[in-house]
C-alpha cells in the first residue's frame, strides 16, 4: 500500500479506486437488499 500523497495524481487515483469499489459495493448492496426484501415479503405473504 502506498502512503497517501496529497498530490493531484494521488488524489485522482485514490478517488477513482474508491469510486469504483464503493459504487460496485453500493449497487450490489442495493440489489441484495431488494432481493432480500422481496423474498421476506413472499415468505410473510
Amino acid at each position: 500500500m502506498k502512503n497517501f500523497d496529497m498530490t493531484e495524481e494521488g488524489d485522482m487515483t485514490v478517488l477513482k479506486l474508491l469510486d469504483s469499489q464503493t459504487l460496485t459495493r453500493i449497487v450490489l448492496g442495493l440489489c441484495f437488499g431488494l432481493m432480500a426484501a422481496v423474498i421476506a415479503g413472499l415468505i410473510r405473504g
